[in-house]
């Protein structure tokens, strides 16, 4: 296990296991459904907000970020272009910590047309009177 996120009746784990990425583990009765996320390597990071669920893996050539429904749809995805070590979900947005140039970055998770969801801005905490506009 990785990360976890705990909501009313669900823990969501982060696992390094593949196409068992995500576990949707439902607390009345221990058992656990799986989730692939696409990719080959394993989830970093998970965070569960208001009925939706945000998952960070490693770089990849496919995204690093995926936003899913409580029952493991997928909702949408973005290409950060490095690892998504962190995830906070807000009502309104996903802030991201990467490896990125751009480490903190700011996602629209609700906002995801064609399951791509809309990137807000990104910063470079280490400048932060000069953040990058995305």
């Amino acid at each position: 296990i990785r990360s976890l996120a705990v909501a009313t009746s669900t823990v969501f784990i982060a696992t390094n296991t593949q196409n068992a990425d995500m576990l949707l583990f439902d607390r009345a009765t221990a058992s656990t459904t799986p989730v692939d996320v696409p990719g080959s390597a394993g989830a970093l990071a998970i965070a569960h907000h208001d009925g939706y669920v945000a998952v960070g893996k490693p770089t990849q050539v496919e995204s690093e970020f995926f936003v899913y429904s409580e029952t493991g749809e997928l909702l949408g995805t973005v290409e950060v272009g490095d690892a998504v070590r962190a995830i906070a979900l807000t009502d309104e947005y996903a802030y991201l910590a990467t490896d990125n140039e751009s480490e903190l970055w700011i996602v629209d998770y609700k906002k995801c047309p064609e399951l791509v969801c809309e990137v807000v801005r990104t910063y470079n905490p280490s400048d932060a009177n000069n953040p990058n506009a995305r």
